[in-house]
C-alpha cells in the first residue's frame, strides 16, 4: 500500500515537473526573458567560451574581471555552450530544466517532513503555477539554481540534525557552498546552516562547535577563496560601496505588491493600495494562527526554512540600505522567501487535516478554505506572465529589439566607431559589439554624485567628434535615473541627427 502511494506521488509530481518544464520551452519561442543581470551572466559565458576568463566590459568597453557577480552560473551555462549551445539558448534550457527540479525538490522536502502525498502534491503544484516561480524560471536569472542548490543543502542539514550519517553534513556544506558561488544572497544558506547546528539540536556544546565549525569552513572557503580573488584583481571584493540609503515609500509599495503576487492577482484592485494591505494582513493573520495552533514547527525542516525567511528578509534589507541602492523589493528578489513560505503553509495545512474537518475549530475551517482559494487565484498572474512571454516575449527578448532598424545601423558601423549608449547591454547581446555607457551622474548603487561627471563628459564629446562616433539612445526611465537625459546631452555635448526613422534615435556630434 505504502509503495503503491509513493509511485502514485512520484507520478503525479513528475506530471508537474514535465508541465513546468514544458511550459519554459514552449513559452520562450522568441527566447528566454533577457534583464541587464541576464546580459552579463551570457556574456560572461562567452567569454568562457572564448578562453577570457570571468571577465565582462567595464562602462569604458574595456574587459575587465567580474566581481559584482558570483561565477558559478555562467560557468554552467558555459559548459552547455562545450556542447555547442549558445550561452544565449543555454540559459533557455538550464532554467527550465531547474524548474522541473524545483518542482520536485518542493514536493520532496514537505514530503520528508509530513510524509503527506497530498501535502507533497499540493507543494509541487504551488512551485509549479506560483508567479514569482514562473517569473524567474522564465527570465535568464541565477535564483533557480541557487534556490536549488540552497534548499537542497538545509534539506540535507535537516537530515543531518535528525540523526543521519556525517555525511550528510559535508553534502549540506558542498550544496550551501555551491548556492553562495551562484549568488552572494547565498551567504544566507551558510548562516542559516550554521545556525540550525547551534540551536535546533540536543547536542553538547562541543559536538554542536566542532560540527558548526566544520560546515562553516566547507560552506564559506570557496565564497572566501572568489571574494579574495576579486580584491586582488580588481581592488574589490564585491563592487559594493557602503553608504546609508534606506528604502522608501515606492519600495515598500513594490515589496507589497510582490507579496500580494504570492497570494492573489493584485490587478482586481486596481491601483487601490489599502484593500492590498488589508487583504494580505487578513490572509497573513489567519496563516500565522494556524502555524502557531497546529505546532507546526515542531519539524526541524520547518524550523530551518522559518530561520531562512527571516534571515533572508533581513539580508535583501539590510543590503538595500547599506550596499545597493538599486536592488529592488520585487517578486525576484522575493523568490527565495516564497519557496520557504509556501513549504511551511503547505506543512500548516497538512498538520490540521490530520483532524476531520468539521471537528474544527470555525477559524480553523476558514484557514483551510483561505489556502484552497489561494492555490486556485495564484496561478492566474503567472499564466498572464506567460502569455506575455510567448506572444511577445519579456525584457530584451521581445519581439523586434534584435531586428530592429537601430541594431542593423550599429552593425553597419566600422568596428573602430566609438558607440555610446545608455544600454550597451542591449546592444553587446544582440550585436556582440563592446560600447561605452554614457557618463554617469549618479553612482546607480550608492546614489552618490559622480565627482568625476564633467571630466567625463568633455572626455566623451572628445571621442565623438575626433574619431566620428555615435550616440544611441534609447527611450526608457528605468535606463535614465543615474544617467544624464537627452536634453542635457544635446546642451553638453551638441548633437545632430543621424538616423531619426530607427528607435532608438541616432545621433552624432556637430
Amino acid at each position: 500500500m505504502i509503495c503503491c502511494t509513493r509511485r502514485l506521488l512520484c507520478s503525479i509530481v513528475l506530471g508537474f515537473a514535465v508541465m513546468g518544464f514544458l511550459g519554459i520551452i514552449l513559452c520562450t519561442p522568441g527566447g528566454i526573458g533577457i534583464y541587464s543581470d541576464s546580459v552579463v551572466y551570457v556574456g560572461v559565458a562567452r567569454n568562457l567560451l572564448r578562453g577570457e576568463g570571468v571577465t565582462y566590459f567595464d562602462d569604458n568597453g574595456q574587459m575587465e574581471p567580474v566581481t559584482h557577480y558570483a561565477p558559478l552560473y555562467p560557468l554552467v551555462v558555459s559548459a552547455l555552450g562545450l556542447a555547442g549551445i549558445d550561452p544565449l539558448e543555454g540559459v533557455r534550457w538550464l532554467n527550465a530544466l531547474l524548474f522541473a527540479s524545483n518542482i520536485m525538490l518542493a514536493a520532496w522536502i514537505v514530503f520528508a517532513s509530513t510524509h503527506s502525498v497530498a501535502a507533497s502534491v499540493a507543494a509541487s503544484f504551488l512551485a509549479a503555477t506560483a508567479f514569482p516561480m514562473v517569473q524567474i524560471h522564465s527570465t535568464a536569472l541565477t535564483e533557480p539554481l541557487c534556490l536549488f542548490l540552497g534548499f537542497l543543502g538545509l534539506y540535507l542539514m535537516a537530515q543531518h540534525i535528525n540523526g543521519s550519517k556525517q555525511g550528510m553534513l559535508y553534502l549540506s556544506a558542498l550544496s550551501i557552498a555551491l548556492s553562495s558561488l551562484t549568488r552572494y544572497a547565498g551567504l544566507i544558506f551558510i548562516l542559516t546552516g550554521a545556525g540550525a547546528l547551534i540551536w535546533l539540536n540536543s547536542w553538547n556544546w562541543k559536538t554542536k562547535l566542532l560540527r558548526t565549525s566544520v560546515f562553516f569552513v566547507l560552506s564559506a572557503l570557496p565564497l572566501l577563496a572568489w571574494v579574495i580573488r576579486n580584491a586582488l584583481s580588481a581592488g574589490t571584493a564585491v563592487n559594493r560601496t557602503l553608504a546609508v540609503h534606506l528604502p522608501g515609500i515606492k519600495d515598500l509599495g513594490s515589496a507589497l505588491e510582490a507579496v500580494c503576487l504570492w497570494l492573489f492577482p493584485v490587478v482586481v484592485l486596481g491601483e487601490a493600495v489599502w484593500p492590498r494591505v488589508l487583504i494580505l494582513l487578513l490572509i497573513i493573520g489567519v496563516l500565522s494562527w494556524s502555524a502557531i495552533k497546529m505546532a507546526l514547527l515542531n519539524s526541524r525542516l520547518h524550523q530551518i526554512c522559518m530561520l531562512f525567511f527571516v534571515g533572508y528578509v533581513a539580508f535583501v534589507l539590510a543590503s538595500r540600505s547599506l550596499l545597493d541602492a538599486a536592488i529592488p523589493f520585487d517578486t525576484r528578489m522575493l523568490a527565495p522567501a516564497y519557496f520557504a513560505a509556501m513549504i511551511i503553509v503547505v506543512s500548516a495545512v497538512w498538520v490540521g487535516r490530520k483532524r476531520p474537518l468539521t471537528n474544527m475549530s470555525l477559524l480553523g475551517r476558514i484557514s483551510i478554505y483561505v489556502i484552497f482559494m489561494l492555490s486556485a487565484l495564484q496561478a492566474i498572474p503567472a499564466m498572464a506572465w506567460l502569455k506575455v512571454s510567448y506572444s511577445s516575449g519579456v525584457g530584451l527578448a521581445a519581439k523586434g529589439w534584435k531586428d530592429s532598424e537601430s541594431m542593423q545601423f550599429i552593425g553597419r558601423l566600422d568596428a573602430t566607431t566609438p558607440v555610446y549608449t545608455n544600454a550597451p547591454d542591449l546592444i553587446y547581446m544582440f550585436r556582440d559589439r563592446l560600447t561605452y555607457i554614457l557618463r554617469r551622474k549618479l553612482d546607480p548603487y550608492s546614489r552618490l554624485p559622480n565627482g568625476k561627471y564633467e571630466i567625463e563628459v568633455a572626455e566623451m564629446k572628445r571621442k565623438l567628434r575626433d574619431k566620428r562616433g555615435v550616440v544611441v539612445y534609447f527611450d526608457a526611465e528605468s535606463r535614465e535615473w543615474f544617467l544624464p537625459s537627452l536634453k542635457e546631452l544635446k546642451t553638453k555635448i551638441g548633437l545632430r541627427v543621424i538616423s531619426a526613422e530607427s528607435d532608438p534615435v541616432i545621433y552624432g556630434v556637430k
